[in-house]
């Protein structure tokens, strides 16, 4: 089985962020992910409609939810990273 969760703000001008979405290891490789978020989408738009824009965040490794992100149709923002100097 599968999780995932929309952050919607009272204020409709504001962006509603998609959290984490997360699938099972054995439930993998059914679509499950992306039927979760593009299910959440749907109901956002019929129950919360007329904010400007739905933000989502993934890790750069995990290709594969990049890749639903892009077939649902969003597009890069901006990136983050995070650096470490270990004791020489």
């Amino acid at each position: 089985m599968g999780f995932t969760e929309l952050e919607v703000p009272a204020e409709s001008r504001r962006a509603v962020s998609q959290e984490d979405t997360l699938v099972l290891r054995e439930h993998r490789g059914r679509r499950l992910g992306m039927l979760l978020k593009t299910a959440n989408l749907e109901l956002l738009a019929a129950e919360r409609p007329g904010h400007p824009s739905v933000m989502t965040y993934n890790a750069e490794e995990s290709r594969h939810m990049l890749t639903v992100n892009e077939a649902i149709g969003f597009v890069p923002l901006g990136y983050e990273g995070a650096w470490r100097r270990d004791a020489l």
